[in-house]
């Protein structure tokens, strides 16, 4: 599905504001607590228009812990026969 960056903070608001250069990306945010629970998807991976238009954004999670923006520079849907 493409390559990721993740980047992590040690805090329990995370913001983003960015803009690519000439395609759309796949955007979300994971989290995980500083008790060692398992990561959570607390923003699902979406395609953004980033190329049109800054993204902005932020939440306050719910525990201090890590967040870990997702962006996949190649982001393609699959589409799955009913």
């Amino acid at each position: 599905m493409g390559k990721y960056h993740d980047f992590y903070v040690q805090i329990s608001l995370c913001s983003w504001s960015f803009k690519t250069d000439d395609k759309d990306i796949g955007f979300g945010v994971h989290h995980k607590s500083v008790d060692g629970d398992k990561e959570k998807e607390v923003l699902p991976v979406t395609r953004v228009d980033s190329h049109l238009m800054e993204q902005d954004g932020s939440l306050v999670c719910e525990q201090a812990g890590k967040c870990k923006c997702v962006i996949l520079r190649r982001f393609e849907f699959y589409l799955v026969p009913v």
